[in-house]
């Protein structure tokens, strides 16, 4: 396990700056913005109950390691809720085996219906003022429930808190960087806004803690969201409160064949599974927006905006036949929307290779294989070296 320095954490919310564009100048001035506001919270009890909620699905070989990581906290006033989606790898049997050790526990099992059907079936039994959430092949660090509470309590007008998150193997091994790369922090409501909803300083659902004030204006989650289930709770949280961003380590995120991460080696079927949920999830804000906040600031939201949304339809053009990219885009036309940057560059790189380069130049930079990993750690020994 990582030691967490408590010396080294900064977590007062800040407020968020960002570029104002034309667009959103006009919708400053006709005063759309003034509908976005973080809501109220209730004052914390000195000792709340933390609900940990688990969906599982075949993850019999890894929801053990999950459940011991949860009883390994130093916070003890939590409940860990696991709904089983139906698995038949024999879930059920390693999870039911730690119900008469551990009162804490309440495990129910149904037919399958998804990830989010999950989420809210488990959601339903959660009374904590606090609510966590683990993927079933995923750990937490034994200090995570002590510091988010604590990070909650310090900051009482906050229901939104994060961590770094670090990429495991499927035998436990840390095989990338901790991400996300920065973390989002304070009331970024606004630029999230202009973002279209998709903020990159987001860590993914291991690494998501709420009030419950938050997640109850949220839930239930729409069942076809059968996989990537946090994408709307994680996304619709940044327009309600501000964040609180604790820089270190707290979680561990497994990477392995049956996870959707793990299957991202930016093949075609991947790159458009993430198209997929951009627009699942832009549906769901704007929906959101729209009954939070009325109409206006609905259609101030964009897919279009979304960071790394036209990175992608350059991925899907360059794993399909050269220059055949969709019905709406040439690939001059995403060059120009993405912004300036060395990722610009890069991509103007890709889109020159011939087709033969540029497939295999796209998997080794921006997949997982072990050459990469190889080299990177090369890379890193001679910089220690100097």
């Amino acid at each position: 396990m990582v030691h967490v320095n408590q010396g080294l954490i900064s977590i007062v919310p800040i407020s968020s700056g960002f570029a104002v564009s034309d667009r959103s100048k006009n919708i400053f001035s006709n005063g759309t913005l003034g509908a976005i506001c973080p809501i109220r919270l209730r004052p914390l009890p000195p000792k709340p109950l933390v609900s940990i909620i688990v969906a599982n699905f075949n993850y019999g070989l890894y929801i053990g390691s999950a459940i011991e990581s949860v009883q390994a906290q130093t916070y003890s006033n939590f409940e860990l809720i696991i709904c089983d989606d139906g698995s038949t790898d024999g879930s059920c049997e390693v999870i039911g085996s730690y119900l008469s050790r551990d009162k804490r526990i309440n495990f129910i099992s149904k037919e399958n219906g998804g990830q989010a059907s999950a989420f809210n079936t488990a959601y339903k039994a959660a009374n904590g003022e606090i609510i966590c959430f683990l993927d079933s092949d995923d750990l937490f660090h034994e200090h995570k429930l002590e510091w988010i509470v604590g990070a909650f309590q310090r900051n009482t007008g906050a229901g939104y808190c994060t961590h770094l998150v670090q990429p495991i193997s499927p035998d436990g091994r840390f095989i990338e960087s901790a991400y996300p790369k920065s973390l989002e922090n304070g009331w970024i409501a606004c630029d999230a806004l202009f973002k279209g909803g998709k903020s990159i300083g987001l860590p993914p659902t291991s690494g998501l803690s709420f009030r419950k004030e938050i997640t109850d204006k949220i839930f239930p989650i729409p069942p076809d969201f059968r996989v990537s289930a946090d994408g709307p709770f994680r996304e619709a949280a940044q327009f309600m409160t501000s964040i609180i961003a604790i820089p270190e380590i707290l979680a561990y995120y497994r990477i392995h064949r049956n996870n959707s991460r793990g299957l991202h080696a930016n093949s075609l079927e991947s790159v458009r599974a993430i198209i997929a949920d951009y627009e699942k999830i832009h549906i769901f804000l704007k929906e959101f927006l729209r009954k939070e906040y009325g109409e206006e600031v609905a259609k101030c939201l964009r897919l279009e905006d979304a960071p790394q949304y036209w990175e992608n339809l350059i991925k899907i053009s360059l794993f399909t036949s050269k220059g055949e990219l969709n019905k709406s885009y040439s690939m001059e036309e995403i060059l120009r929307e993405i912004p300036f940057s060395p990722r610009k560059i890069f991509w103007r790189i890709m889109s020159l290779l011939p087709e033969s380069m540029a497939k295999p130049a796209l998997r080794f930079f921006l997949g997982d294989s072990r050459r990469k990993r190889i080299l990177l750690r090369t890379i890193r020994a001679l910089q220690i070296e100097k």
